[in-house]
């Protein structure tokens, strides 16, 4: 996630707003957005299964269906919250304050992330605090 924030700002520095884009080797706008499109929706899908994965690897054996739901209605709420956000954002700041939003997201989301526990308990749950790491390659035990 933080290596993915430097993407906006990195567009910060490049033309103005505006103004043209040159061509990329030789490429149409329309065919780079659509590249990129594709690169994103490659991207998504496979930070969709990670979710799908991590959220079963750090339930309890006898909450999953609570701790999914849960997941999933907080999945909802921030697709909210980033929709109306970014509404807000784009009207107020312009594309600009956009790029800005999102870094800071990212960055915010990296900081939350190195919080998460990174080895497994006596049960096979994640177990904060301890050194090590999970795993996702091995599944839950």
């Amino acid at each position: 996630a933080a290596l993915a924030a430097l993407i906006p700002l990195a567009a910060l520095s490049g033309p103005g707003l505006g103004q043209p884009v040159p061509p990329v080797a030789g490429l149409g706008p329309g065919l780079i957005i659509v590249i990129g499109l594709g690169i994103f929706g490659a991207v998504f899908a496979i930070n969709s299964s990670l979710h799908s994965y991590l959220i079963l690897a750090y339930s309890e054996a006898d909450k999953v269906a609570m701790d999914v739901g849960f997941y999933y209605m907080a999945n909802a709420a921030g697709r909210l919250a980033g929709c109306l956000l970014s509404g807000f954002t784009y009207q107020v700041y312009g594309v600009l304050g956009c790029l800005v939003a999102s870094s800071a997201f990212l960055v915010a989301s990296f900081a939350v992330s190195l919080f998460l526990p990174t080895s497994r308990g006596p049960a096979g749950r994640p177990r904060a605090g301890d050194p090590g790491s999970l795993n996702l390659l091995e599944g839950t035990k």
